[in-house]
């Protein structure tokens, strides 16, 4: 599997430090050294892309009784008693499809920068950094469904549907690595290069609905959660912007790329809903107006790609 292709926003850190250095050569205030230790906060919104992988196995049987007293018209398969005929209105459901789960995030960080080392280029320094955000999302995965024609009612769509979604839900990431202080006399500005461990938490959910039974929607849903941790590189660029006595407001913006290590699958069943057809249990091999339970798989083992922009409250101690 492959995984899915880095968004425009992802080129943003590059295209933020050059405004930031543009817009900082007409300052006026000379730079105060910084103190050995920087501890910050900050507030942030960010953009989230991840490639997930779904399949539904499902074939659902309509006869008659399903709908109320209408017979659904859908394509004949073969019954469970190969040695009978086809039985009129079982329908093929199932579907394969991969698509990219985008979403908005709000992200709550913090971040500890240490000691500088002022006799190396560039003043490295080392930081740690972790951060919590909720998740905005609802994406289909992969889906499949039809409005069947019915014999004896009028002015009514049976619908026969599958659908496979992820939801994810929130994330939290920890991590750290070294900061690089440019060579601006104006503004404190760093570039960070780390590497960091990230869990997102996700519900994959599979849902059947089989239509109208008389005047009643009839669905089924079943949810799975997901644990995802994985690991990878982050880079960022974050900038002095203003400050008020002890206290600098940064503007900050980072990438988190990271590979997923564990938790990425999901494999569930869900019955077909309603009281008709029933189960197929193997207990009779004549019972051929039965369903098996329709098979959901679901596989978020792609590369999980983060974008975050925050304000950060530094305390600068003087």
């Amino acid at each position: 599997m492959t995984g899915s292709s880095p968004r425009g926003w992802i080129a943003a850190p590059g295209a933020l430090a050059i405004i930031l250095f543009a817009s900082a050569a007409v300052a006026q205030d000379e730079e105060k050294a910084l103190p050995s230790w920087i501890p910050s906060v900050g507030l942030g919104f960010g953009l989230q892309s991840r490639e997930i992988d779904g399949k539904i196995d499902a074939i659902l049987a309509t006869g008659a009784g399903s709908t109320g007293s209408s017979v659904l018209v859908c394509q004949g398969l073969p019954p469970t008693n190969p040695f009978l005929p086809p039985f009129t209105g079982r329908c093929d459901v199932s579907s394969d499809d991969s698509r990219t789960s985008d979403g908005a995030a709000f992200d709550i960080s913090g971040q500890l920068m240490g000691p500088s080392l002022s006799s190396v280029p560039l003043k490295p320094r080392p930081y740690v950094q972790g951060g919590f955000a909720w998740e905005y999302d609802s994406r289909t995965i992969t889906e499949e469904g039809f409005n069947t024609g019915s014999f004896d009612e009028i002015f009514t769509e049976p619908r026969i549907h599958t659908r496979l979604r992820a939801n994810p839900n929130w994330f939290w990431y920890a991590g750290g690595g070294v900061a690089l202080q440019m060579p601006i006399e104006f503004t404190p500005v760093f570039i960070k290069i780390g590497a960091h461990y990230l869990e997102e938490h996700m519900d994959a959910i599979g849902e059947i609905d089989r239509g109208l039974e008389g005047e009643t929607f009839v669905s089924a849903e079943e949810t799975e959660g997901l644990s995802i941790g994985g690991a990878g590189p982050s880079f960022g660029v974050e900038a002095e912007v203003w400050r008020f006595g002890p206290v600098g407001v940064q503007f900050a913006a980072d990438i988190l790329v990271t590979f997923p290590l564990s938790g990425t699958e999901a494999q569930f069943e869900l019955q077909e809903p309603g009281d008709d057809p029933p189960a197929c249990n193997g207990s009779d091999p004549f019972l051929v107006d039965c369903v098996e339970p329709s098979q959901f798989d679901f596989d978020a083992d792609n590369i999980h790609y983060l974008g975050l922009a925050s304000f950060r409250f530094a305390w600068l101690g003087y």
